[in-house]
């Protein structure tokens, strides 16, 4: 499981969590720490995240609070319920495109 840099829990923080793409990985993050990234170029075009982000097919965003493994584990009896999750903002980005003289 990944911890905060302090070894605080994750509802103490302040978080950004972030996802970069490129034609070739993704990566994703909080804060400035990547968490976890993969190579696209052998997953085929009909499944590839990549496509859904070049505008290929559609993509939307979810944001949910996830209960269970891997991300917190199970819960038992000192889960708290109802559980909240306050999101300040969301934002996406495209980089620019550079153009190479040729």
């Amino acid at each position: 499981m990944w911890r905060t840099p302090d070894e605080s829990m994750f509802h103490d923080n302040s978080l950004v969590h972030w996802t970069e793409w490129t034609p070739k990985n993704i990566t994703i993050g909080i804060n400035e720490f990547p968490y976890f990234q993969f190579n696209t170029t052998n997953i085929p075009d009909s499944i590839n995240p990549v496509m859904a982000f070049n505008g290929s097919w559609p993509f939307y965003m979810i944001l949910d609070i996830a209960v269970g493994i891997p991300w917190g584990g199970l819960p038992d009896n000192t889960t708290v319920w109802p559980q909240h999750m306050v999101v300040d903002w969301v934002r996406v980005y495209q980089q620019k495109k550079t153009i190479i003289d040729k």
